[in-house]
Parts: structure tokens; C-alpha cells; sequence
């Protein structure tokens, strides 16, 4: 594990990249995981779901 770290290939989690978290992904999650749902369109709901979540939240640029 150590050669990744050495080598650049780590990064945040998102939960320390964004201020906004899509309060539906763990469902989202779920359906990928299950199969239900293609990844496609999972990460195509989980920006809608950050976009509706931030226009909530009034943040500035969305």
C-alpha cells in the first residue's frame, strides 16, 4: 500500500473534496451494487441529487 502513496495515486474522499453530499447516495449506491441501476446514470442522479441539494442550501453558483 505504501508504493500507491509514494507514487501520487491516493486522493481525498469526497466527503473532504465537497461541501455538498447528495443525501440520496447511499441508495444510489445500493441500486449500482444490486445491479438495478447502470453506473452511467447512477453518477447522473447522484449530480442532480448534489445540484437539488445545493440550490437547497442557497450556495452561491448554483
Amino acid at each position: 500500500m505504501q508504493s500507491y502513496f509514494d507514487a501520487g495515486k491516493t486522493a481525498l474522499a469526497l466527503e473532504f473534496e465537497s461541501p455538498v453530499k447528495g443525501p440520496n447516495l447511499e441508495q444510489i449506491c445500493v441500486e449500482v451494487g444490486m445491479g438495478l441501476t447502470e453506473p452511467r446514470a447512477a453518477a447522473a442522479a447522484y449530480d442532480a441529487d448534489v445540484q437539488k441539494q445545493a440550490i437547497q442550501l442557497n450556495l452561491h453558483g448554483w
